[in-house]
């Protein structure tokens, strides 16, 4: 199953295989932190607030895919994604009254450095997935495997018991039949996503979720009967003009017979 034709276990333990995936130990390691900065952040902040917040990862992915990566992005695909974040964010914003913003300021410092961390997590995961070429499926090994180890630690450091106090009973206290589904629609998610970000690119990744999130929305009026408000339809208009303008080319935006000539 972790295996492609050009795979065998011997790669999986070889010295060069071992040593290329301390990259994807960085990588399981900024997982792990920004997953659990979460619970840190929804202390401070409320839900909503975080959300709106969150969508500048969309931001800070663009210009660490710039700084890190060197790949440059024209003016018209920063304005796409500016334009997916607003997009992204009209659709969270609460028409309930209050104000959003009045929550400590740490909370805002919080999920401020998750959303960089993301951003800096999906990149570095594009750049240790295309630096070799090795199999996705090898490189899945690497990083599931030190995600699982780093999520360990955290679970037995913060149930307060020591390693060999560590009972399944526990920790799979609550599971049935829909938290399996979950968890199984969570690795299949994370899978294709990997394979987005090895051959595609980050941004793809985020224009993915995106659109996921949108899809979920629809699904839920549909099926659950959750209001359809002027802030979603909005938002859905946004962010399709943002992906059409990111991924059209700019030839095609202006034809010759459209420019008129000089002096007219």
């Amino acid at each position: 199953m972790f295996y492609s034709q050009h795979d065998n276990k011997e790669e999986l333990f070889s010295v060069k295989s071992f040593l290329g995936s301390r990259y994807f130990l960085m990588v399981a390691m900024i997982y792990t932190a920004t997953n659990n900065l979460v619970f840190v952040i929804l202390k401070y902040l409320d839900a909503p607030t975080f959300q709106v917040i969150g969508n500048l990862k969309i931001v800070s992915t663009g210009i660490l895919f710039r700084v890190f990566l060197k790949r440059e992005l024209s003016v018209l695909k920063w304005m796409a994604l500016i334009l997916l974040t607003a997009g992204s964010a009209t659709t969270q914003i609460s028409t309930e009254g209050g104000s959003m913003f009045s929550a400590p300021m740490i909370g805002y410092l919080l999920a401020l450095l998750a959303t960089f961390l993301s951003g800096f997590a999906g990149v570095f995961t594009e750049y240790a997935m295309k630096r070799t070429d090795e199999s996705l499926n090898l490189q899945n090994v690497h990083l599931y495997f030190y995600g699982v180890i780093f999520n360990a630690m955290y679970f037995v450091y913060h149930s307060g018991g020591g390693l060999f106090e560590f009972r399944p009973s526990v920790f799979f206290s609550g599971y049935d039949v829909r938290t399996v589904l979950v968890v199984l629609n969570l690795a299949v998610s994370g899978l294709l996503i990997s394979w987005i970000i090895k051959y595609v690119d980050t941004i793809a990744k985020i224009y993915a979720n995106c659109l996921a999130m949108f899809f979920t929305t629809v699904v839920s009026v549909m099926v659950l009967g959750t209001a359809f408000t002027l802030q979603l339809m909005l938002g859905i208009i946004v962010c399709s003009c943002s992906v059409y303008l990111y991924y059209i080319d700019p030839r095609h935006m202006v034809k010759a017979h459209d420019i008129p000539p000089l002096g007219k």
